[in-house]
């Protein structure tokens, strides 16, 4: 296949040639709007607006929220660097300059709604199980976007997803950190 690199695993381009066979406009304008929801733009504007919404109602959970959303993206920005591989190229819907591995996009939405699913499992809100269903969709279908523009290979998306994993798994260790917990109930 075309414009793929000799060090992209084998279901990269199997699963690649499935999607391009199976593109329609309008899936293609549905992937478009949604690959949005993961940008950089809405998930900065997002972190803000969340984090404003924790300071008010639940602080000990605003640093580690930050500080994960943050480590996430300079992660992925250190490995698209360390890695360099190239894009997909000749089916991508809309080009980019940067690298392809990890997909900041998985990274980002993996982070940014999988935190906010640990958050809803602490503080257990009613419609939780729809909550986090709704999260669970919205962090696969940003992923899937993706793949389905043309922009990432799979294992992009499955390195962003890993990257975005490990700075929740971090965040939640300073939430659940009693050093941490100490810090925040002396600032409170």
């Amino acid at each position: 296949m075309k414009g793929y690199t000799q060090r992209m695993l084998p279901f990269d381009s199997t699963f690649a040639t499935f999607v391009v066979a199976h593109r329609s406009s309008a899936l293609t304008d549905f992937f478009a709007i949604v690959t949005h929801a993961g940008d950089v733009v809405a998930l900065t504007a997002l972190t803000i607006i969340v984090a404003i919404v924790l300071m008010l109602q639940w602080r000990e959970y605003v640093f580690p929220f930050v500080f994960a959303s943050i480590g996430s993206a300079l992660s992925v920005r250190f490995l698209k660097l360390l890695v360099a591989e190239p894009r997909p190229e000749g089916f991508a819907f809309t080009p980019s300059e940067t690298f392809s591995f990890p997909s900041g996009h998985a990274a980002g939405s993996a982070v940014f709604f999988g935190f906010l699913i640990y958050i809803v499992l602490q503080v257990q809100p009613r419609w939780r199980v729809a909550i986090i269903a709704f999260l669970v969709i919205l962090i696969l279908t940003i992923g899937f976007s993706r793949l389905y523009l043309g922009v990432h290979y799979v294992s992009d998306v499955m390195a962003g997803y890993f990257v975005g994993g490990v700075w929740v798994w971090i965040g939640t260790l300073l939430v659940r950190s009693r050093r941490f917990q100490k810090f925040v109930n002396a600032k409170a």
